[in-house]
């Protein structure tokens, strides 16, 4: 790898690079669904928008009312779904936590699928982290 490239030297002068990343905004998002119906719910998070890049360090998912059969942390990366933390049964108020953090790009999102809900029951999700801007 030629590092004097990647820096912006060409052996005489600096050169602007073609990308450049630059702190933009913090990210934090909180959704919910109230008083569900019965079988699985989710709840999704903001699409990440062309000229950003968003760096997610927390990301949990709860039940308020009852237990419920599952929940699963996902990210919705290049059009496929990834699974990034679980939880078999769940009693409420007990969350399900991201254990590390993930890098969303344009058209990424994060959302939370929840298995076997009650009548009724709320459900609630949360994400942290910063927005990168490329200028």
């Amino acid at each position: 790898m030629d590092y004097a490239a990647v820096i912006g030297w060409t052996g005489t002068k600096h050169v602007s690079l073609g990308m450049l990343w630059g702190y933009h905004d913090r990210y934090a998002e909180y959704e919910e669904s109230l008083n569900v119906s019965v079988g699985d719910r989710s709840v999704t998070f903001s699409t990440v928008p062309a000229g950003e890049v968003w760096v997610v360090e927390s990301f949990a998912a709860w039940s308020a009312q009852t237990d419920v059969d599952a929940i699963y942390l996902k990210a919705h990366c290049d059009g496929a779904d990834l699974s990034l933390a679980s939880r078999g049964f769940t009693t409420e108020h007990r969350s399900v936590e991201l254990p590390n953090r993930i890098i969303l790009k344009e058209g990424d999102y994060l959302w939370a699928l929840f298995e076997g809900c009650s009548l009724n029951n709320d459900i609630y999700a949360s994400a942290n982290g910063y927005k990168m801007k490329i200028v």
